[in-house]
């Protein structure tokens, strides 16, 4: 009786979903999307989740940012570490799609917005901001919304990732903007 009742909490640990982000691959179809327009180029960077194969669906799966900080250490003056730490909290976007959640059945692979940057050809109002899902962007009177946008430099940037049937995972990389369309980003790190 005891090996029955064991048995099935080990099927359903066996065949839970099981999320796992990606690394970013630039030339991989649809970790980088570039978007022109007639006065600027866009470039999305996009991170991929994919639910193992032989495993459930993972319903109403989300991407929450922990928090982001520069990966050289405290950059001189509060204002930007107040709007970094602003920025905690907020759901970033997958990626062409509206919904706050989604479902990522086995083997499938679903991507979320992590970066948007945005140059523009005189090249002084270029910016890279992180892509909330919801639109609140400019409700504070900065001319690009203040509560996503970073300057040149280097950032690590720690994200969950929770569904209704598993436990939050979190997820940690570096992203590093050198000005204009030109980004890296780190391998992806579990963290728990």
């Amino acid at each position: 009786m005891v090996v029955a009742l064991y048995l099935s909490v080990w099927r359903d640990r066996r065949w839970r979903a099981d999320l796992k982000v990606l690394d970013f691959d630039q030339n991989r179809i649809g970790d980088q999307i570039e978007v022109l327009a007639p006065d600027n180029t866009s470039l999305w960077v996009r991170l991929p989740v994919i639910n193992s194969p032989h495993h459930r669906t993972a319903h109403d799966a989300e991407v929450t940012l922990e928090s982001i900080e520069p990966a050289d250490g405290p950059v001189p003056g509060d204002e930007l570490l107040m709007r970094l730490a602003g920025s905690a909290g907020r759901q970033l976007k997958w990626a062409d799609r509206a919904d706050r959640t989604m479902s990522i059945h086995p083997g499938a692979i679903r991507r979320f917005d992590l970066f948007h940057v945005r140059a523009f050809p005189a090249g002084d109002q270029d910016y890279c901001r992180l892509t909330f899902r919801d639109p609140g962007h400019r409700e504070d009177g900065h001319p690009l919304g203040w509560r996503g946008v970073i300057p040149v430099g280097s950032y690590r940037v720690v994200f969950s990732i929770e569904a209704a049937d598993i436990d939050s995972r979190q997820f940690s990389c570096v992203i590093t903007w050198h000005g204009g369309l030109d980004i890296d980003v780190s391998p992806v790190a579990r963290l728990n």
